[in-house]
């Protein structure tokens, strides 16, 4: 039988300006791989909103994946010195993003 273990949970504000969310910075993983492993990141938020994983730092569009306003959003894999961005979908209010940077065990 596996846990989902969660390291850390950050939280951003939801707005129609991107924002990039980098697994590799915050608490330190006490099982740190070498050479670097990818980072399984549950993201979720309030309002709908689109998200893109990036290796390049690009930020999120409209065009990118579109995720529903729900509690259980959605487990995305970042490369190693990858990042994740996100930005709200529609012209509804704005939100809240969270982010847990997680591990099954």
């Amino acid at each position: 039988m596996s846990a989902l273990v969660i390291l850390s949970t950050a939280t951003h504000a939801l707005t129609s300006t991107p924002y990039t969310f980098d697994p590799d910075t915050g608490v330190e993983d006490s099982n740190v791989q070498s050479p670097p492993q990818s980072w399984r990141v549950r993201c979720f938020g309030d309002v709908p909103f689109n998200l893109r994983v990036s290796t390049d730092g690009s930020d999120a569009t409209a065009d990118d994946m579109p995720v529903a306003a729900e509690f259980p959003g959605v487990v995305v894999v970042v490369p190693p010195g990858g990042s994740l961005s996100v930005v709200k979908r529609g012209s509804g209010p704005d939100g809240q993003a969270w982010f847990n940077r997680i591990k099954h065990s």
